[in-house]
């Protein structure tokens, strides 16, 4: 079920913090998924990480199909291509860890989302031609999931920093949601263009590049270098009830 912090307290004795959790009230956690609505937050941070979550779900569908793909697409030794691409994250976890706090989350997140994009369009070039060009099939494929990797370690920290503490859980768990459905329908979208590679490696691409405007087009703020916003008073999605509810969120 749904928990809320009550209160802690330091034991004497061994000197920790012990931290006593009370239920979550179904009330209480519809009031916490409102204020991922309220109007300081809802065009600036819920709907364009929204978006893309969408963008970014939709976009990693295409990993399910990637063997099937490349079948489709005509290479050879399909399954040892399948494993270049699969180790391709390796890089993109480890670009995304030098990179996320020197050029930013926003940067980056818009700079993967972009590139993965435009991977996607030099897969479909290079799958266009009468005679494929398996190596630049191969390397943009390649490619596209370093960079994807690399967003999704963006993402994952835009969203849990730009959301105050007392509804960051509802805020993840809601993006997660969306990102879960866009899951879903990608898959019958891959089935239905599986047989037109081109059609469907475009398809991914504008997706993805549609959703990495989002956050600059809709102003999403950049908590690279910041403090956690501070708000005073009762914390958002506090009941009149609440009376251990935290006074300050950082």
């Amino acid at each position: 079920g749904h928990y809320n912090t009550a209160e802690s307290w330091v034991n004497s004795g061994s000197g920790h913090t012990t931290t006593q959790l009370q239920p979550l009230s179904d009330k209480r956690a519809m009031r916490k998924i409102g204020d991922l609505y309220r109007k300081e937050l809802v065009w600036t941070v819920t709907i364009p990480l929204q978006i893309v979550w969408f963008s970014m779900s939709f976009g990693s569908g295409l990993c399910t199909w990637i063997t099937k793909l490349f079948e489709e697409i005509g290479l050879t030794n399909i399954y040892l291509q399948s494993l270049y691409f699969a180790m391709a994250n390796i890089p993109g976890n480890l670009s995304a860890c030098f990179l996320v706090d020197t050029v930013g989350r926003k940067a980056l997140l818009f700079g993967s989302m972009t590139s993965a994009a435009l991977s996607l369009g030099l897969a479909a070039h290079g799958a266009s031609e009468p005679e494929t060009r398996q190596l630049q099939v191969i390397l943009s494929a390649c490619a596209f999931h370093s960079f994807l990797v690399m967003g999704w370690c963006a993402l994952s920290v835009m969203t849990s920093e730009l959301f105050p503490t007392s509804i960051r859980g509802t805020g993840m768990g809601v993006c997660a949601g969306v990102g879960r459905v866009a899951g879903i329908l990608v898959q019958y979208v891959n089935g239905a263009f599986i047989d037109r590679p081109l059609v469907l490696l475009l398809t991914a691409a504008s997706c993805m590049m549609a959703g990495a405007f989002a956050p600059i087009a809709m102003n999403m703020p950049d908590m690279t270098d910041k403090h956690l916003s501070e708000v005073p008073g009762k914390a958002i999605g506090a009941g009149d009830d609440d009376s251990q509810a935290t006074h300050k969120i950082v």
